[in-house]
């Protein structure tokens, strides 16, 4: 017995010493905290170091790739002094940033940015807040290889794409789901009734692609974030990622909900809320828009500036060469032919050979790209899948057949080369 109680004894003083050791790490949170970039500050649900307020690796829209130094996040924050800093953490050692030269830049929509006022400009190592004047969301974005930070307001959220009624020639907006609520740490943005068809779509903020932190004059060090987010599946969103494939066995009327919370940023629901009928293709006219055919005066080259038209690779008048409605079979099966597509090198030669099938002449309706069809053919082998595009490995005099079946939504591309 004298043995037991000795050891309880130990037991009690290292419960001791135990309880002393973590209530000094309950006083310096940041050590509980990984190495990385923070926002952090009264202005917005952190007031501590806290790893639901770390910055991702940002994505730079200059061929959407990982740029070293950039760091990006979503967070609401409200107006007033209070504000935000962000901080880096190394080890034991954290570095506080705050405004060096920050100003309300307006920007007007042009290539592709938002109609909106923005803040950018230049940080540096000090304690002075970054401030917002209205409570909302916001994305918050810091370059370290130009000592550049932006601050964008999130108005809405949106879809964009073949899969929906607008296609990609315009959104469809979600608008803010209730009235902000800065204590709840959560932002719903929401739409309903919304039709959704085989095709692809992404989503973005405040009708824009991008916004342009740093142009340089001659050459240099380009930088724009992404206002955009796609990938494989709902559940693998990123900055600028790739087009989402829409199924057709998936196409009906939806409720699309786009979620921001303090614990898992933004997350995106669609819940089907009932089905459409077949489409009549049968007035619907398809072309071809890509950069790797002649034009129809036979020698300049196209640029995603128009449809392909009365010109082979030899230049000769083809009169299946334009934009066309198809042949119907069995009621739903819907084929439209292009026969004699003269599939050459860009005018830029560094450029891959791409086109895309699209309705009409603009991007309002329906667009087909590779990665919604399946291939067929004696050339299938010479085409393959480039941002949702069809890319062409081989030069040359083709016949490309489109079928759909308006039952399934299946689609079905033959490609032959002469």
């Amino acid at each position: 017995m004298r043995k037991i109680r000795l050891n309880l004894v130990w037991v009690l003083i290292a419960a001791i010493f135990a309880t002393g050791s973590c209530k000094k790490d309950d006083n310096s949170p940041t050590n509980l905290t990984e190495d990385g970039v923070y926002v952090v500050g009264a202005g917005t649900p952190l007031v501590t170091l806290d790893s639901k307020g770390l910055m991702y690796a940002g994505v730079n829209e200059v061929k959407q790739k990982v740029r070293t130094g950039m760091f990006e996040v979503y967070m609401t924050v409200k107006a007033g002094a209070d504000g935000f800093n962000i901080v880096e953490k190394a080890g034991a050692v954290e570095t506080t940033y705050g405004p060096l030269a920050v100003v309300n830049k307006v920007l007007t929509g042009t290539n592709d940015q938002p109609n909106e006022t923005i803040q950018l400009g230049t940080y540096a190592e000090n304690t002075n807040k970054f401030t917002v004047p209205a409570d909302g969301l916001y994305h918050i974005v810091i370059d370290k290889t130009l000592g550049l930070v932006t601050i964008i307001p999130v108005k809405h959220w949106a879809v964009i794409g073949a899969a929906t009624a607008l296609g990609w020639g315009g959104e469809t907006a979600f608008p803010l789901k209730g009235t902000f609520d800065f204590a709840s740490n959560k932002v719903e943005f929401e739409a309903t009734n919304l039709k959704m068809d085989k095709g692809e779509f992404k989503f973005r903020y405040d009708n824009a692609w991008k916004v342009e932190m740093n142009i340089p004059t001659t050459s240099g060090d380009s930088l724009k974030v992404n206002t955009n987010l796609g990938g494989a599946t709902l559940d693998a969103l990123t900055p600028g990622g790739a087009n989402i494939n829409f199924a057709g066995a998936s196409r009906g009327f939806y409720t699309i909900n786009v979620k921001w919370t303090l614990a898992d940023g933004i997350k995106v629901t669609m819940t089907k809320t009932g089905s459409i009928e077949p489409t009549n293709y049968t007035a619907i006219k398809f072309g071809i828009i890509g950069n790797c055919y002649f034009k129809p005066d036979g020698v300049a080259k196209a640029n995603w500036n128009i449809n392909w038209g009365a010109t082979s690779l030899l230049n000769h008048a083809d009169s299946l060469a334009h934009t066309i409605v198809p042949v119907v079979t069995n009621t739903t099966t819907y084929t439209w032919t292009w026969d004699h597509v003269g599939i050459v090198i860009p005018e830029a030669t560094a450029d891959d050979m791409v086109f895309k099938i699209r309705q009409d002449a603009n991007w309002s309706g329906k667009s087909i790209g590779y990665g919604a069809v399946t291939m067929a053919g004696a050339a299938a082998a010479n085409f393959s899948n480039k941002d949702g595009n069809f890319k062409c490995s081989t030069v040359g005099d083709y016949k490309f057949i489109l079928v759909i079946d308006a039952l399934t939504e299946n689609y079905t591309f033959t490609a032959t080369k002469y």
